[in-house]
């Protein structure tokens, strides 16, 4: 939760920035006013932000700073490219602590090594999803009553959106994490597993995209590459894009599923 908290209030402070310099000019800061909404669109560190992320993907530049609120889109922005580290560090240890002490050999007289596994994964997303609720009210709230730059029904529609694009992504992530959780028998070996499945493979794919353009599909391989289509305007990606995560989520829990059901406990 901390974590979270800490996060959540370094992405907001940056992102309202152009705001607060508005503020500190003593200039007024009305809700629906139409030429500072687009004058805070227009920021060159929020423009900056979403077409280095976006790629210049002209379509989705003008949908999220122009079509949707801009402060809230950059602040999703930054929560998407952070959630595999965030979803690292909170949820590295669901059964990995338990295999080490053989604590676990008295829980599977009880119940099903499947259902054990998939109990610990739920409960880490479910938790997770409670944290990003939070958060997520939190930020909207405070753009809403701190800034009130923009209608309150958009704020909320678009906070719903964002939410649940944020757990989408964390869903892979979390089953990835039951993976290394599983293969390990040690919290600290779990954190290091769950820290390398996490990083290498983005700087690998980052580094061969970059390096070729031909070879830019191959974020598609990895739940990071569908990031921002979560927050794409055309609906038909942001449904391909559901069902990837969707699908990543369900190999990586049959992995370690498998990987928890076969090892020795």
């Amino acid at each position: 939760m901390l974590l979270l908290a800490f996060t959540a209030v370094a992405v907001v402070d940056g992102i309202v920035a152009p705001v607060e310099a508005l503020e500190e000019r003593n200039l007024p800061v009305a809700r629906d006013d139409a030429v500072l909404v687009s004058d805070v669109a227009a920021s060159p560190h929020l423009v900056g932000l979403v077409t280095w992320a976006t790629r210049a993907d002209t379509a989705q530049i003008g949908y999220l700073l122009e079509g949707r609120p801009a402060l809230l889109s950059g602040v999703w922005i930054v929560l998407l490219f952070l959630v595999p580290f965030l979803v690292a560090a909170i949820t590295f240890d669901q059964t990995a602590s338990d295999i080490g002490s053989r604590w676990l050999r008295f829980v599977v007289f009880r119940a099903r090594r499947w259902s054990v596994f998939a109990g610990r994964l739920l409960a880490s997303a479910s938790t997770l999803l409670l944290l990003y609720a939070l958060l997520c009210g939190a930020v909207v709230a405070y753009l809403d009553l701190r800034i009130g730059l923009y209608p309150r029904d958009a704020l909320c529609s678009w906070g719903a959106r964002g939410l649940l694009a944020v757990f989408a992504l964390t869903l892979p992530y979390a089953a990835l994490c039951a993976v290394a959780s599983a293969a390990s028998r040690s919290a600290v070996r779990a954190l290091g597993l769950c820290a390398a499945l996490t990083v290498l493979p983005l700087i690998a794919l980052g580094l061969l995209s970059a390096g070729f353009e031909s070879a830019a599909w191959l974020d598609l391989l990895h739940p990071w590459g569908w990031k921002l289509r979560l927050l794409h305007p055309d609906a038909g990606v942001r449904l391909g894009a559901y069902a990837a995560l969707a699908g990543f989520t369900a190999a990586f829990a049959a992995v370690g599923g498998l990987l928890f059901v076969r090892r020795d406990l």
